[in-house]
């Protein structure tokens, strides 16, 4: 599931009753996630396709995008683990991905 609202501004919007559903439906004890990282053959296509903008748009993407700690930008996440834009996609993607 993906939502732009935190556990607690999608109780506000929905109640607690359809919130307790949808987690149950889904087998989660919450929506929110501050511990999940991006799929790195993705992010390195976001990378490269954001590079292709310009380095204007290049640098916005990697310094006001954030993981989902709402703290790491992109850019530090790819200095921690420059590994991720030598990972390429499988085989059956290549054409999608590169």
């Amino acid at each position: 599931m993906c939502v732009k609202f935190t556990d607690e501004e999608f109780k506000e919007r929905i109640g607690q009753i359809e919130l307790d559903r949808i987690c149950r439906e889904c087998n989660i004890d919450r929506i929110w996630r501050d511990h999940i990282l991006p799929c790195r053959v993705y992010l390195r296509h976001c990378v490269l396709a954001f590079r292709a903008f310009g380095e204007d748009v290049h640098a916005s993407f990697l310094d006001h995008t954030y993981l989902a700690d709402r703290r790491t930008t992109i850019r530090e996440h790819l200095e921690q683990h420059p590994d991720i834009m030598k990972t390429l996609p499988p085989e059956h993607l290549n054409e999608r991905y590169n």
